[in-house]
């Protein structure tokens, strides 16, 4: 008889109500017909204190944790005394992730988690101008690309190049600059002069 082990899977709740369940039941179904209830546990991000979070390494929580304070956002931007409690939270989160990419000497992670952090506030704070450019000022100006982001942009790169090479060619070959544009894909503002 062989032995599989199965994942262990989460669910993860970046926002929950008092509904929100503890665990959900999937029931299994194998080639067999044979039937199992597995409990998968949920994860609510917003129990999560920022010491847990950096205590059990769940670092990729660290983004969501301003969406705790989405509904008191009103709140928090009339009340000089909530809006500081809000910036020292945020500010504390920064801190300890630019000391933990210290300690690890691999800052992508960090930096990655930082553009989320960001993009999230952003979205959070979108009625809140005056309270995203101190959550901004707190972040120190540090907004870095993520691979991704990097990815798109050498593909983008290396496409122009590809259609700057195709209509070069049918332009050598005789033929209209408006032909060349369509059979390149070569945006028109694109077009190199002359």
């Amino acid at each position: 008889m062989y032995e599989m082990y199965f994942p262990r899977s989460a669910v993860i709740y970046v926002r929950h109500s008092k509904s929100t369940p503890d665990t959900l039941k999937v029931k299994v179904i194998f080639p067999d017909g044979s039937k199992h209830i597995y409990s998968i546990p949920t994860m609510k991000i917003q129990q999560y204190n920022t010491d847990e979070i950096f205590e059990k390494d769940l670092l990729m929580a660290l983004p969501f944790r301003i969406i705790k304070y989405e509904e008191d956002m009103p709140l928090i931007a009339k009340d000089p005394v909530k809006r500081q409690e809000f910036l020292d939270d945020y500010n504390d989160i920064i801190n300890r992730l630019e000391k933990a990419k210290m300690v690890s000497q691999s800052d992508s992670l960090y930096k990655d988690l930082i553009v989320v952090m960001q993009k999230v506030a952003d979205y959070v704070l979108r009625n809140y101008d005056d309270i995203r450019d101190e959550v901004d000022k707190k972040m120190k100006g540090i907004v870095f690309e993520l691979p991704s982001d990097k990815l798109r942009e050498q593909f983008a790169e290396g496409k122009l190049e590809e259609q700057l090479e195709v209509y070069k060619k049918c332009i050598d070959e005789g033929m209209s600059k408006e032909k060349a544009l369509y059979i390149s894909g070569l945006p028109e503002d694109k077009i190199p002069k002359e």
